[in-house]
């Protein structure tokens, strides 16, 4: 078995300070709308998990692997239809990950961003999605964090949601739809 990396306490809290910036004044109708995203994910997946005549966990596991860099409202699209069996072009690595994931489930996501958002829309709330929009708030500047970077803002996410009396799953997606604004689809 390999050896973990230690995570780094300094970098942990000035993530966790940079996220706290994005959940300053929080109402209750966003705090409502965030607690609900995951559930209202994990419903659209029951659907899709029908149309493709899958279980839920390969629904939830193929919508995952359709996500990384990918608006919502098209991973929504591409979900469907791989569900359907249309053709869908380019995102090689996505259908590949897809198709496994009608085999194996949750298995066939090897990324800790799809791993994580999979277990998310599944109802694991103690999972942290850190995507592009998640580093962003951090304060990371690269896209892609390496495997101590994702464990030390999940980590933050983790620590600050308690702080809040938040699910961390729940403070993602808060997180999630503030910084992207209206860019939400």
């Amino acid at each position: 078995m390999g050896k973990i990396a230690k995570l780094n306490g300094a970098r942990v809290a000035k993530y966790k300070r940079n996220l706290a910036k994005w959940s300053l004044n929080l109402s209750p109708a966003e705090i409502e709308r965030a607690a609900h995203w995951y559930p209202e994910t994990l419903a659209l997946c029951h659907d899709i998990a029908k149309v493709g005549s899958y279980t839920i966990e390969q629904s939830a596991s193929i919508f995952s692997a359709y996500s990384p860099r990918v608006p919502y409202k098209r991973n929504v699209t591409l979900a469907y239809r791989h569900a359907r069996g249309e053709q869908i072009y380019g995102l090689t690595n996505s259908r590949k990950v897809a198709l496994q994931a009608e085999r194996i489930g949750l298995r066939a996501l090897n990324g800790p961003k799809t791993h994580a958002f999979a277990l998310n829309i599944l109802g694991d709330t103690q999972a942290v999605t850190v995507d592009v929009w998640h580093c962003k708030a951090a304060g990371l500047t690269r896209k892609d964090p390496t495997i101590v970077q994702y464990r030390e803002i999940s980590r933050a996410t983790q620590l600050l949601a308690m702080d809040l009396g938040l699910e961390p799953s729940t403070l993602q997606a808060l997180i999630w739809v503030r910084i992207r604004g209206n860019k939400a689809d």
